[in-house]
């Protein structure tokens, strides 16, 4: 599926499948991004508001590719309600062109800079969101991620993982990287 992931407050598109919005849980999030992400989900690529001149937020226009827990996504959508999720927002590193970059990035799923993220830290399911080509200049993300978890204890035990983890300078694949811990809610579709 094709998504808009959209910093800032946004009303569901109505040709959407499916619409989310997520709120930052500043207790877990250092430094973020925004406050709110709206995140819709379309059969086929929709028109992007900042490529025409509209909508002042800051997207991207992204190909989902969900790796790991498709099953417990499909329940969740089904269900409903809100959970909670683990988002990172990253430009890719010095010197890979966005096909390098997409290659690399597919295979790197379950660790960080080469260490393996623990089993209690991996959430309940994990997509990767690759932007699609741009008529003119770049998205200003190369790559958006998601990790989905059912309480907020779970996404506690990954924030701290990361905190204790993430070293950016030692990254041959990612550039400058954001992480939201997010409360998320299913607006419309399932």
């Amino acid at each position: 599926m094709i998504k808009r992931i959209t910093l800032g407050a946004v009303g569901p598109h109505p040709a959407a499948v499916r619409s989310v919005v997520c709120t930052v849980l500043p207790e877990l999030t250092i430094d973020a991004v925004a406050d709110l992400v709206t995140i819709d989900w379309f059969w086929s690529r929709p028109r992007s508001d900042s490529e025409s001149g509209g909508d002042q937020n800051v997207e991207v226009v992204a190909e989902e590719v969900v790796l790991r827990g498709s099953e417990w996504l499909e329940a969740r959508w089904r269900d409903g309600g809100e959970r909670y999720k683990h988002v990172a927002f990253a430009r890719r590193a010095e010197g890979l062109t966005p096909a390098q970059f997409a290659e690399r990035w597919r295979s790197h799923a379950g660790s960080l800079g080469g260490v393996p993220i623990p089993d209690e830290a991996k959430g309940r399911a994990y997509a990767q969101n690759h932007p699609l080509p741009r008529d003119v200049g770049e998205w200003p993300f190369d790559a958006v991620n998601e990790v989905w978890f059912d309480d907020l204890d779970g996404l506690r035990r990954r924030v701290e993982w990361f905190a204790e983890h993430h070293d950016p300078s030692g990254d041959d694949l990612f550039g400058p990287s954001r992480f939201l811990a997010v409360r998320e809610v299913l607006v419309s579709g399932r």
